[in-house]
C-alpha cells in the first residue's frame, strides 16, 4: 500500500514541476495588421499578410529549457477569402523546440476600407440668387437640381455608389451671404474631400450702373444707365426724377433739357440696361464745375425693388477757364497760368507770368528816387524764399504783385 501511494505522489510531483517550469516561452508577440480591401478574389492583398508573417518570424524569440532549442515555427494562414471587403483573420503561430515542447500565440489581421470616397466638386462653387419684394428666393430649387446632385465614387470592393449631397439651404434669407461645406462619408467612416460653396441672396434691384460720373463741358454727350440684376417673367417699370435741390447745373442752360420725371421699362426676361442721353451745353463762361442728380423714385412689376445705388450725380467740368483765375480762356493772355490781373509789361498780348521776353524798358534816378517810366512796368523784388515779384502800380495808384522769373 505504501509503495502505491509513493508512486502516485512522485508522478504528481513531476507533473506539477513541469507546469511551473514551462519548457518554451514566446518573448515577442505579433502586432495587429490593417489592410486596405480591394477587388481581388480574396478581397485584399494576401502578399501583405505573408510579408507580415515573415517579419514576425524574423523578429520573435523564445526561451526554452531544451538544449539545443532548435525552434520550429508554423502558422495556419492559407489566404482566406473575405466577403464584402470587411473582416478579421486570426493567424495562429506555433513554435516547437528540439525536445518536443511547444507554445503558440495569435495575430490579428483586419481587412477594411481605408480609402475615403471621391466627391466631385459642384459645377459652380459660388452662386448669386435673387429675392423678390415678397421675400421669395427665386431659382433655389433649380440651383439644387442643377448643381447639387453630386456623384460620389467609393471603392469598397462592391462597386461604385452615387449619393445626392445637398447643403443645408434652409438658413438662407433675403439679403444674406452664407457658406456651406459639402462632403460625404462612407460606411467605414472615411470622409471625402470637403468643398466650400458660397451662396449670396440679393433682392431683385433696379439701380444706376454708376453712382457718379464726370463729363467735360465741351464733350458731346454721355449715357446714363439703369440696370436690373436679375431676369423676371414680367416687365419692370421705373421712374427717374431730376433732383433740383441737390443740383447746381441748370436744366436747358448747362445741359440739354431733360424732363423732370422720365419713365423706363425693362422687358420681360431681359436685363439689358435702360439708358438716357445727357448732353452738356458748351458756353464761354468761366465758372465752377456744376452737377445734376437723378434718383429712382419708383419701381413696379416683376417684384423688383429700388436698389442701393438709387441715385447718380453727373458733374459738368467747366473747361472755359483752364487756369481757374476767373478769366475765360478766349480772352486770357495766359490761359494755362493763373494771372487774375492780366499784367502785360511789354504790351505784346502775352501775360507777364508766361512771357519769357518781359523786360523793364527804362529805370532812372531822380532826386534820390528810382523812376520807372512806364505805368505798366514795376519793380522786381526778391522775397526771402528766393522767389521774384514785380510790384505793379495800377492806374488808380494801388499796388499789385506779380510772380516773375528772377533776372540773371
Amino acid at each position: 500500500m505504501k509503495e502505491i501511494f509513493f508512486t502516485l505522489f512522485f508522478a504528481i510531483s513531476i507533473l506539477w514541476i513541469g507546469d511551473v517550469h514551462a519548457a518554451i516561452l514566446i518573448d515577442i508577440y505579433p502586432e495587429d495588421l490593417n489592410i486596405e480591401c480591394n477587388d481581388s478574389p480574396e478581397g485584399y492583398d494576401t502578399q501583405l499578410v505573408y510579408d507580415w508573417i515573415d517579419d514576425y518570424l524574423s523578429a520573435v524569440t523564445v526561451t526554452s529549457d531544451c538544449d539545443p532549442v532548435d525552434e520550429v515555427w508554423s502558422h495556419d494562414y492559407s489566404g482566406e477569402t473575405i466577403q464584402d471587403c470587411f473582416g478579421n483573420i486570426i493567424v495562429e503561430f506555433t513554435v516547437t523546440d528540439a525536445c518536443g515542447d511547444s507554445d503558440f500565440t495569435f495575430g490579428n489581421v483586419t481587412i477594411e476600407d481605408l480609402t475615403p470616397p471621391n466627391l466631385d466638386p459642384p459645377s459652380m462653387m459660388s452662386h448669386v440668387l435673387y429675392c423678390d419684394s415678397d421675400g421669395n428666393i427665386e431659382g433655389l430649387q433649380e440651383l439644387i437640381n442643377d448643381n447639387y446632385t453630386l456623384t460620389v465614387e467609393d471603392d469598397n470592393c462592391s462597386g461604385q455608389v452615387e449619393l445626392n449631397v445637398i447643403p443645408d439651404i434652409s438658413i438662407l434669407e433675403c439679403d444674406s451671404h452664407e457658406y456651406f461645406e459639402v462632403f460625404t462619408m462612407d460606411e467605414c467612416g472615411n470622409q471625402s474631400e470637403t468643398h466650400t460653396i458660397d451662396i449670396k441672396v440679393e433682392y431683385i434691384q433696379v439701380q444706376f450702373s454708376a453712382d457718379n460720373s464726370m463729363v467735360a463741358e465741351d464733350d458731346s454727350s454721355i449715357q446714363v444707365c439703369l440696370s436690373l440684376n436679375s431676369e423676371v417673367d414680367g416687365t419692370v417699370s421705373v421712374d427717374v426724377q431730376r433732383i433740383n435741390l441737390s443740383s447746381t447745373a441748370t436744366n436747358g442752360v448747362d445741359y440739354a433739357s431733360i424732363p423732370w420725371v422720365q419713365s423706363f421699362t425693362f422687358p420681360a426676361n431681359s436685363t439689358s440696361d435702360q439708358c438716357f442721353t445727357f448732353t452738356p451745353i458748351d458756353d464761354v463762361l468761366a465758372e465752377s464745375d456744376e452737377s445734376v442728380t437723378f434718383e429712382v423714385i419708383s419701381v413696379s412689376g416683376g417684384n423688383a425693388v429700388i436698389g442701393v445705388d438709387y441715385a447718380t450725380t453727373i458733374v459738368i467740368v467747366d473747361n472755359d477757364d483752364d487756369d481757374d483765375d476767373g478769366v475765360e480762356n478766349s480772352i486770357d493772355n495766359c490761359p494755362d497760368t493763373a494771372n487774375e490781373f492780366q499784367e502785360d509789361f511789354d504790351g505784346d498780348g502775352l501775360g507777364d507770368v508766361c512771357d519769357p521776353e518781359t523786360t523793364i524798358s527804362q529805370v532812372a534816378e531822380f532826386q534820390d528816387y528810382i523812376y520807372v517810366n512806364k505805368l505798366y512796368s514795376g519793380i522786381i523784388v526778391q522775397s526771402n524764399n528766393g522767389d521774384c515779384w514785380v510790384i505793379v502800380v495800377q492806374n488808380d495808384g494801388s499796388l499789385n504783385t506779380v510772380s516773375v522769373s528772377c533776372p540773371d
